[in-house]
């Protein structure tokens, strides 16, 4: 009899040994789950504190000595949430406003955008003949070399600066200069702060809304 019960005892005994083992496999797992969401979830707020990644961030310089010109950027949004901007600002420039050129009836129109918006994972790009930043009443004279940094703001409250680099109007590829060259001088028509410097070129079709 006492065999016998000695027997059960080692039984129950391997089995709570068993259980203790299982469980503790059970926590590990958990413990690593734990682990790799935070991993995770620390690196989605990495690039969410980075907001954007900005690719070929340039300022074309104008053809004459005007006061505004056109800033162009990729803008790529890699984070889990879309980004919303919302202005731009730079203590280089008196004012910088989100544009987008149209056609219209065979009028060049320069539309201001209230936001730009980068979807989840996607990109926006601001090139000649669309999207841009114009750039109006630099502070100081301009030369191509030059590094200007233009303060992104978000919907979100969020700010980011971006590091733009001044270039030649040769620096763009035939077709894209020759866009630049209109959106300048655009630009630099229908701004009124600047009307009075330039004269009235009363062939210019395009208009500003």
């Amino acid at each position: 009899m006492a065999i016998f019960s000695n027997k059960g005892s080692a039984k129950r005994h391997t089995n709570s040994r068993r259980i203790v083992r299982v469980a503790a496999g059970w926590r590990i797992v958990c413990l690593l789950s734990a682990v790799i969401l935070s991993a995770a979830t620390f690196q989605d707020s990495l690039a969410s504190d980075e907001t954007l990644h900005v690719n070929d961030a340039t300022i074309v310089m104008p053809v004459r000595s005007a006061r505004v010109m056109a800033g162009y950027a990729t803008l790529m949004n890699h984070s889990q949430s879309t980004q919303t901007l919302v202005s731009v600002s730079s203590d280089v420039f008196k004012r910088v406003e989100m544009h987008k050129s149209v056609i219209e009836n065979d009028v060049a129109k320069m539309r201001k955008q209230p936001e730009l918006t980068i979807p989840s994972h996607g990109e926006l790009k601001l090139e000649q003949g669309g999207l841009h930043f114009m750039l109006m009443q630099p502070a100081r004279q301009l030369n191509a070399g030059d590094k200007v940094t233009l303060v992104f703001n978000f919907d979100n409250g969020k700010k980011q600066s971006i590091e733009f680099n001044v270039v030649p109007l040769t620096h763009q590829s035939g077709d894209h200069a020759a866009t630049h060259k209109s959106e300048s001088n655009n630009h630099d028509y229908h701004n009124s702060d600047w009307k009075a410097d330039h004269g009235n070129h009363g062939t210019d079709k395009t208009t500003r809304e």
